[in-house]
């Protein structure tokens, strides 16, 4: 991965229906250069409290990082994260890695769909404003 820095963490909360059961997930952007790498976890089950901010701040810490000292960050600290926010954002982080080391790669295929719902058509931010229940920007 190249040596530029992270410039945009955004954290979208959105509501899923699937299959008669209803929960919130999270889905994360990580942006370097013009390069943005998506992932998507389960945060809580519909009508559960949820507070993005306090879920979030694991996030601060990878400010400003590249996304290679980010990766490395993930390894070291991640398991004290909870499962879900780990794998959110090395998931992202890999899809970031995949778009900067092959940017050929169209953007509409899906490289990484976290638990298996984030699709293409989702990998619009002004479509995630619009459906997201909340939003959290880092950076």
């Amino acid at each position: 991965m190249g040596e530029e820095a992270l410039n945009g963490m955004r954290l979208y909360v959105v509501d899923r229906v699937e299959k008669g059961s209803s929960c919130r997930c999270a889905v994360l952007q990580l942006s370097c250069g013009a390069c943005s790498g998506w992932s998507e976890a389960e945060v809580a089950r519909c009508g559960q409290p949820f507070d993005l901010v306090r879920w979030a701040c694991c996030l601060q810490p990878l400010r400003r990082m590249t996304p290679e000292q980010a990766m490395r960050a993930v390894q070291e600290r991640g398991s004290g994260w909870g499962e879900p926010r780990r794998r959110l954002v090395l998931g992202a982080l890999l899809e970031l890695r995949e778009r900067l080391t092959r940017p050929e790669r169209p953007k509409e295929r899906p490289v990484w769909t976290g638990e298996g719902r984030l699709g293409a058509a989702e990998r619009d931010e002004r479509a995630m404003l619009e459906r997201a229940a909340s939003y959290y920007e880092i950076l």
